[in-house]
């Protein structure tokens, strides 16, 4: 079995543990009918708290709460998979005194497997507060300390903490049950939800009018998972498939390798309590039905924003999620919950914290139509142009500045008039140069490319074409390279003479509009 990260492991087990260990739990009543004893000692129940008879004289009067120590079942197991580990190489002698010194060259050289796992062997034995450990681990309680550090016990009844771990790994019927009645018992499992926010939202308007940055914005400090669809986007590369790679050996193996969607649906359901973010940039450039499959029917959320149903995935998805979600027990019961019978790894429902923020392009809407089926199950919010923040921008060609904004104010009726659309007017930030200056080379390559090819082109000949001089000579995107720089130059001049904009006049080393 492969070795997992103690430390890290310890981290989440510990937000588990003390997420659940409440001031008042009860437990259930199933628990408490079934067992009358643990490890041998009688035990009797109370309202709050529970008393087991160690012997004729001796009780140890335990609250409720200790029994969340069934959250840590998972990090002694751990623990002991790494002894078993160390002793396919070591003594119990050697492994008692590489606590206390380095490890040799050749005693690493005689552990077998990939460089992580000998890495993560090397620090257990020589690194003992990386793993919250006290005894040497060749001890049969070498794994007492560990999980009395992480639950923070200091009593004089904490000995029995590991006997109630040990009693959880013997009956681990038990440990779902005290660990999904201390989640539904939990005063913080209420999610905290951004204001204003659908949890399904997609952004939409012309193309550079920042619907980005919106996203940006309520995304700042928080997870998230970001991907950007195209037309070779499918349910492979947005969910995940099997993929080859080289094991240690170099032999040829096959993972399933998650892609963002099933990365976001991980992390979400691993920290309910806080909101997930996927973000799907340009979402229409993909064909939604091929890319979401079956899963767009998750998107019918409840109020709390978990989906309304369930829907089956195949058993290389499947196994990916029980590995990666088997030490967090809320999530089969709130599958089964939704799903109204009990469910294994092979449903999937979104958590009520996952959002997913899209951004589209009206422009390019008619690359793959979105059916009515798909749209409704979004939010839809419309992104304007702001000419305000266009205002901060200039263009400079030859010496000679333009406002971005007067550029924008003038050319963006033109292209309504000439498409019979607002689709594919230029927005405030479809060029967005560092230090607020938009140069020639920037201004041909960008924006006359985009004029040319998505507004002018089709009307070359007309009179509806306005690419054209200050003389109203016409010319075509390819007429602005193959002469000189000066004259390229001139020529954008006169282009802007011919919708009439005016550069700007310096005045005392300042730009006056």
């Amino acid at each position: 079995m492969a070795l997992r990260d103690l430390s890290r492991l310890a981290e989440e087990i510990q937000e588990r543990y003390r997420q659940y260990h409440k001031d008042e739990f009860i437990l259930p009543a199933d628990f408490v009918s079934s067992v009358r004893s643990i490890n041998g000692s009688p035990v009797r129940y109370y309202t709050h708290t529970a008393i087991i008879q160690k012997n004729s004289a001796q009780v140890i009067i335990l609250p409720n709460q200790w029994f969340a120590i069934a959250f840590l079942t998972e990090y002694k197991k751990e623990l002991m998979n790494y002894k078993l580990k160390a002793k396919q190489f070591f003594s119990d002698a050697q492994i008692k005194s590489l606590r206390d010194r380095p490890m040799t060259v050749e005693e690493f050289n005689r552990i077998r497997g990939n460089s992580d796992e000998k890495g993560l062997l090397k620090r257990f034995l020589t690194d003992y507060s990386w793993w919250y450990g006290g005894k040497t681990a060749d001890r049969g309680d070498f794994s007492d300390s560990p999980i009395l550090n992480i639950a923070g016990v200091i009593n004089d009844s904490q000995a029995f903490i590991t006997d109630l771990v040990d009693f959880f790994i013997d009956q681990p019927q038990y440990i779902l049950m005290i660990q999904n009645a201390a989640i539904s018992q939990s005063q913080t499992a209420a999610i905290l939800r951004p204001e204003g926010i659908s949890y399904n939202q997609i952004y939409y308007g012309a193309p550079g009018t920042g619907k980005s940055k919106v996203i940006r914005n309520i995304t700042e400090g928080a997870s998230n998972t970001r991907t950007t669809f195209h037309p070779d986007t499918d349910y492979a590369t947005f969910v995940g498939a099997y993929k080859p790679s080289k094991d240690e050996h170099g032999n040829i193996i096959y993972d399933f390798v998650p892609q963002a969607f099933t990365n976001a649906y991980v992390n979400a359901w691993k920290n309910l309590h806080t909101p997930y973010y996927l973000i799907i940039e340009e979402i229409n450039r993909g064909n939604c039905a091929q890319v979401f499959g079956d899963i767009f029917q998750l998107l019918d959320r409840r109020e709390d924003g978990f989906s309304e149903y369930t829907t089956d995935v195949d058993t290389d998805l499947a196994s990916y999620l029980k590995m990666k979600l088997s030490g967090t027990p809320e999530y089969l019961r709130k599958i089964s919950e939704i799903c109204g019978s009990a469910a294994g790894y092979s449903k999937i429902a979104l958590p009520g914290n996952l959002y997913i923020l899209a951004t589209m392009n009206t422009s390019d809407q008619s690359l793959y139509p979105m059916d009515s089926a798909f749209k409704r199950r979004w939010s839809w919010e419309y992104v304007p142009i702001n000419y305000a923040d266009a205002e901060n921008l200039l263009i400079e060609i030859d010496g000679m500045k333009y406002n971005w904004a007067k550029f924008l104010r003038i050319i963006n009726p033109k292209i309504k008039e000439l498409t019979e659309s607002e689709d594919k007017q230029l927005g405030n930030r479809f060029v967005n140069p560092r230090d607020g200056i938009i140069t020639f080379e920037h201004f041909r390559s960008k924006v006359m490319f985009y004029l040319w090819f998505e507004v002018c082109k089709e009307g070359y000949g007309t009179t509806d074409n306005f690419f054209r001089t200050a003389d109203e000579e016409e010319f075509s995107f390819g007429d602005l390279f193959g002469n000189s720089d000066s004259e390229d130059k001139q020529k954008i001049k006169s282009f802007f003479a011919y919708i009439d904009l005016e550069p700007e006049v310096e005045k005392a080393g300042e730009v006056n509009p």
